[in-house]
């Protein structure tokens, strides 16, 4: 799970709202089988995403040279920063940026 701070305020189409500078939590239900999708906690609300833009909303992202280099490398970093094998998941139960991205 990583716990963070939304980078800017968040709108959803039904008017539920989060501010910036409130605090998020992201957790992987799934890590291992389904990496690209996530659960946002914030508040009262669990809400159901694509990996790539919940970490987005906290500041988390990676760029496309480092997924190139992550590739041909065999080890691969995690959001957390922890490192793992490419089709790995941390102690903390994030999977690897090529995992998250689709590309493993």
């Amino acid at each position: 799970m990583i716990k963070g701070m939304a980078i800017k305020e968040i709108r959803f189409k039904d008017g539920y709202c989060i501010l910036k500078g409130e605090t998020v939590l992201i957790h992987w239900p799934d890590p291992r089988t389904n990496p690209t999708q996530v659960e946002v906690l914030h508040k009262d609300r669990c809400i159901k995403t694509r990996a790539v833009a919940g970490l987005g909303w906290i500041g988390r992202a990676c760029s496309e040279a480092y997924l190139g280099k992550a590739v041909m490398d065999s080890v691969c970093e995690t959001p957390n920063g922890n490192t793992v094998e490419p089709d790995g998941v941390d102690s903390e139960g994030a999977p690897s940026w090529l995992m998250i991205h689709g590309l493993i």
